[in-house]
C-alpha cells in the first residue's frame, strides 16, 4: 500500500467517524461537514478516474447511511434519545416577568405589535394582541407568556 492510499484510506475513515459523531454530539452540523469533507478528499485523492471515484463514493455513501442507521438503532434501543423530546421552559424567566401584570407604562416605540415601553424607568420589549399602538400612548400589561409581555392600550375614560 502506498502513501497515497494511506492518506485516502485515512480521511474516508475519519470522514465516516466525524459523520458518527455528528449524530451524537448536539453540534451545528460543522462536525458532520468536516466529515463530509473529508470523504471527499479520500475520495479524490484515491480516484484513478471520475467513474471510479463516483463509485467509490457511492459505495462509501451506502456504507455510511448503514452504519448511521445502526448507530440511531443502538442508542434507540439504549433509550439514550438524539431528539429532544421535551419543551423547553422558562418558568423562571415568566415568573419574574409577572411583576409587571396590570402596571401602567408608555410606549417608546409603535407597537406594531411589538416594541418597547417604559414601566416607571424601566423598558422592556412588549407586544400587543394585533393591534397597532403610537408611540407615546399608556399602556398596562395584561397578560405574561413565557417571555412575551403583552400589553393594551389604556383609552383616556380608563387612566386612573
Amino acid at each position: 500500500m502506498d502513501t497515497i492510499s494511506i492518506i485516502s484510506f485515512g480521511l474516508i475513515v475519519l470522514g465516516i467517524i466525524l459523520l458518527t459523531i455528528e449524530i451524537v454530539v448536539p453540534n451545528f452540523g460543522i462536525i458532520g461537514g468536516l466529515g463530509i469533507v473529508s470523504i471527499v478528499a479520500g475520495v479524490v485523492i484515491s480516484a484513478k478516474s471520475i467513474g471510479g471515484g463516483i463509485i467509490t463514493f457511492l459505495i462509501i455513501l451506502v456504507i455510511t447511511i448503514l452504519l448511521l442507521i445502526i448507530i440511531y438503532k443502538v442508542l434507540k434501543k439504549k433509550n439514550r434519545s438524539v431528539i429532544l423530546h421535551e419543551d423547553l421552559k422558562w418558568d423562571k424567566q415568566e415568573d419574574d416577568l409577572k411583576f409587571f401584570l396590570g402596571k401602567q407604562g408608555i410606549t417608546k416605540t409603535p407597537l406594531r405589535p411589538s416594541g418597547h415601553a417604559d414601566f416607571d424607568g424601566v423598558s422592556i420589549d412588549v407586544i400587543t394582541k394585533g393591534q397597532f399602538i403610537p408611540k407615546g400612548c399608556p399602556v398596562v400589561v395584561g397578560e405574561v407568556k413565557g417571555n412575551s409581555i403583552i400589553v393594551s392600550e389604556i383609552k383616556e375614560s380608563n387612566i386612573s
